[in-house]
């Protein structure tokens, strides 16, 4: 029979604690699980037009990211997430970070073999028939820099204007390298998650909304004065592909040139209706979509799958991104906090990105869906970022538990 000292320790507070941790793990994992299945049948489904050879070569390749992604996340997610806190651990990302970028740019001009340039950007290390994008896989540690800073600034009581000067010249070095690889869209997902992390910080809101104000105000007059001026064969690429945007936007009209992903992509959602052509049975595969297994996945989600499977998706990784929060709202340091946050920050704003571009509410900008699309790079961030979460979740109240 239970006794009343084993009652009262079962609702012990540290018992109540330990017993959110487990259940904040087994959320995780099960979603981590799910989304992977649902990368590799996306892979199957997407490559199924083609022969068993190319099929199989596609889908070995997804599911070897995957597995050496899961590995290492088990080694990372037994280092103490507290550990990032420290001067050296932050310099050495930092460093490390800034040397990867610099290296991609200057290699890109010399040695075009291992920096190649794919569809207009450099942002690619090939290595042993292998590639993978360093920037991609840099954001974790830009996220790290980051919440070792604000959590300084928050230790020192500094105010707005220190906040921001402390984190200006690391986002304007980060851009800087980044530019040289011709890729505006990560830059901007760089922006962003700095944005996202600054609005969790003890900065004045108004002081945030000021800041970022003139440079909207700026993109605004730059996107109306695209769409005036009408399309001009002469212009750059990015410019064309914005004014596609906007003319896909305002008109419903998409350029069968610059446009036509879009067009394609939001044609995918329409044909999915509510509940979808049912799996493997997506017509835009048959090469009329190109980058259908990467920046365009989700139309074959929504195609196959419809509404309904969206709208789950959309709620399962929600899901994800709230226990992160909470997560963090439990975490007793505030570097811990912001870290958490950060990391949340960029899973979110990836998806968000990801699926605007595909429903054609933004520019097309090249960020991939996390843990859906084709891509070890971003599959073993995403896994790492989760993997320091998870051990946040389970060492952010040892001080509490003792």
């Amino acid at each position: 029979m239970e006794t009343m000292s084993d009652v009262s320790n079962n609702t012990s507070p540290t018992s109540k604690i330990f017993e959110r941790k487990r259940r904040r793990m087994r959320i995780i994992l099960a979603i981590v699980v799910s989304l992977l299945v649902l990368s590799i049948l996306n892979m199957i489904s997407t490559t199924s037009i083609y022969s068993s050879t190319t099929v199989n070569s596609v889908v070995k390749n997804h599911i070897g990211y995957i597995v050496v992604g899961v590995v290492l996340s088990c080694i990372v997610s037994m280092i103490d997430y507290r550990n990032y806190h420290k001067n050296s651990w932050s310099k050495f990302f930092l460093i490390i970070s800034l040397v990867i970028l610099s290296f991609v740019a200057i290699g890109a001009r010399f040695w075009p073999n291992i920096i190649p340039t794919i569809n207009g950007s450099s942002g690619w290390i090939r290595v042993f028939g292998r590639s993978f994008q360093p920037s991609e896989f840099i954001k974790l540690p830009f996220v790290l820099v980051l919440s070792h800073l604000l959590a300084n600034c928050d230790e020192k009581k500094a105010d707005g204007y220190g906040i921001i000067l402390t984190v200006l010249p690391i986002i304007v070095g980060f851009s800087i390298l980044i530019n040289f690889q011709n890729d505006t869209g990560t830059i901007i997902h760089y922006a962003i998650i700095l944005l996202f992390m600054l609005f969790c910080s003890k900065i004045d809101i108004k002081r945030t909304i000021l800041l970022v104000t003139p440079f909207i105000g700026i993109v605004i007059g730059y996107l109306i004065r695209i769409y005036v001026a009408g399309y001009d064969a002469t212009a750059g690429y990015k410019t064309r592909r914005i004014w596609g945007f906007l003319v896909g936007i305002l008109n419903n009209e998409y350029d069968d040139n610059i446009g036509y992903q879009v067009g394609q992509s939001v044609m995918a959602f329409g044909n999915g209706g509510i509940i979808g052509q049912g799996y493997a049975n997506g017509t835009q595969k048959y090469s009329y979509l190109p980058e259908i297994r990467t920046d365009f996945i989700m139309a074959t989600v929504g195609e196959e799958f419809g509404f309904a499977g969206m709208l789950i998706f959309i709620i399962v990784l929600y899901l994800l991104f709230s226990v992160i929060k909470s997560t963090a709202i439990d975490c007793e340091d505030v570097f811990g906090k912001y870290l958490a946050m950060g990391i949340g920050g960029l899973l979110i704003t990836q998806v968000w990105i990801n699926l605007s571009v595909a429903l054609g509410l933004i520019p097309v900008f090249g960020i991939p869906m996390p843990l859906i699309s084709a891509g070890g790079t971003s599959i073993i961030t995403i896994l790492f970022g989760l993997a320091i979460i998870l051990n946040m979740n389970f060492n952010s109240h040892n001080k509490l538990e003792k």
